[in-house]
């Protein structure tokens, strides 16, 4: 089944939608720690890009408030990111769960093979998606 989206810009404004294009919001995947494991969760993100996917997780309580990307760059299908801090909101996630929940969700996301990550003064190096912490 294809759907399609409906211009009604030629309706009187009292009848149009209210929903443009500017509006519209991307699904995307965040991964998160919980007592079972590294899981999924959805969010909806207003742009594809390394600060609204951080942004995310800080909003949906995965890493600590005020944890910000300082640097992004990306080539092809590779990145690095600098972020000030990498810290969890949940108490018993591992650095090294946390450290994954950030690569799986921006590799996921972003199309990325690998990403190149800094935390404070923390060289974690190169890493790609992984689900050695998955729930199970």
């Amino acid at each position: 089944m294809e759907t399609t989206a409906v211009d009604d810009s030629y309706y009187p404004e009292d009848k149009q939608s209210g929903n443009s294009a500017a509006d519209e919001e991307t699904v995307v995947c965040l991964y998160e720690v919980d007592d079972t494991g590294v899981i999924q969760t959805m969010s909806e993100v207003a742009s594809m890009d390394a600060d609204t996917l951080i942004a995310a997780m800080v909003k949906e309580g995965i890493l600590a408030e005020g944890t910000e990307v300082t640097a992004f760059s990306q080539e092809g299908s590779t990145a690095s990111i600098t972020l000030n801090q990498l810290k969890p909101v949940y108490e018993e996630a591992s650095e090294e769960q946390i450290l994954a929940c950030v690569v799986n969700t921006l590799t996921e996301n972003m199309g990325l093979e690998s990403l190149a990550v800094k935390a404070g003064d923390k060289d974690y190096g190169t890493q790609s998606f992984t689900n050695e912490y998955d729930a199970t």
